[in-house]
């Protein structure tokens, strides 16, 4: 079969980046050219560890390549007391997390490549025809600093899938207004959103309504199939601290939010309500400090009191289709 979506991943590897992983590794639509690591979840060693893991649990450590990335945001963590937890680890948590320092899976020997993830994702889209998605599901670091060494990359990409960004359903800062990828360093997700890329943008408040549920989890793990049983695992985990310490859904499901913007490439009708809008980021370093905030009118009105046209820079996803993502999951992982 025809690959239908080539596709670079950037991904902060813990537990709802590994199903997106699993995921896009199985499906026989996807050509995944590389996977870039970032500082995020966790540093960006742990998370690169992640990454190698579950490409070796599942066999394709000869197929699929691993580029370490940023090690720190932009500039966030340059005033200590403004990110003071990043990066993270679990000293932080006593246990109120999703993720922990190393996924439940084996030790791995694979090693990421020499070539870092700024240079791949240059170097790669600078040679493509203009055919690569990027599916973007940790801070935005990465392509923010690709973007600002070689803005030429920004007419190379077809499209960037974001698992960023939140309206209501935050997840941190001091009031839990912001998503957590955007917060960690919003001025490379600003960077993103004035690129002029196509974006598409999966906030929390969808993927806390599209929960993979407890008795999908035990589906995967009958399968008898290493993806199903590494998805199920990371499922799990989710669900027992969503109950616990974060109880946004109902106690026997939780959200998997890197994997509904896989699904979504692969099935577009997965996304059930985009609105084209205005999107930016708020970097002041104040209370709202790495908040997105969303325009949905047709007109700005800057500080000179002038009303312009807004510029629409970005497709909001507001609603999801749950079983058919659940669907999707199911079947990728049944493959592999």
């Amino acid at each position: 079969m025809e690959k239908l979506h080539k596709i670079i991943m950037d991904v902060d590897t813990g537990t709802d980046d590994a199903v997106a992983i699993l995921m896009a590794i199985a499906s026989e639509k996807i050509e995944l050219l590389g996977i870039c690591t970032v500082n995020g979840n966790r540093n960006v060693e742990l998370t690169t560890d992640n990454t190698l893991r579950v490409v070796d649990y599942v066999g394709k450590g000869g197929e699929v390549k691993v580029y370490k990335g940023c090690a720190l945001p932009l500039v966030s963590t340059l005033d200590p007391a403004r990110r003071p937890l990043i990066p993270y680890g679990d000293k932080y948590f006593d246990g109120q997390e999703n993720h922990g320092n190393h996924l439940d899976l084996p030790e791995t020997e694979l090693k990421p490549e020499e070539k870092d993830a700024v240079s791949f994702l240059i170097e790669t889209l600078m040679k493509s025809d203009g055919d690569i998605s990027i599916v973007a599901v940790g801070p935005l670091t990465n392509l923010a600093v690709a973007l600002r060494a070689k803005p030429e990359i920004a007419g190379k990409m077809k499209q960037i899938i974001i698992m960023g960004g939140a309206l209501t359903e935050g997840n941190s800062g001091p009031l839990q207004r912001a998503e957590f990828n955007f917060w960690a360093d919003p001025e490379a997700a600003e960077i993103v959103l004035q690129s002029g890329v196509e974006l598409t943008i999966v906030p929390l408040d969808v993927t806390h309504k599209t929960c993979i549920k407890e008795r999908e989890a035990d589906a995967f793990e009958q399968m008898g199939t290493k993806a199903g049983h590494a998805a199920s695992i990371f499922i799990k985990r989710r669900i027992g601290n969503y109950k616990v310490w974060q109880p946004v859904c109902d106690p026997d499901e939780a959200p998997i939010h890197d994997a509904l913007c896989i699904a979504g490439l692969l099935d577009p009708s997965v996304f059930t309500k985009v609105v084209e809008c205005q999107m930016k980021m708020d970097f002041s370093g104040g209370t709202a400090d790495g908040i997105s905030v969303v325009n949905f009118k047709p007109t700005t009105r800057d500080l000179d009191g002038i009303f312009r046209p807004a510029v629409k820079n970005v497709k909001l996803v507001l609603e999801a289709n749950r079983e058919r993502f659940a669907k999707i999951m199911g079947e990728l992982v049944a493959k592999l």
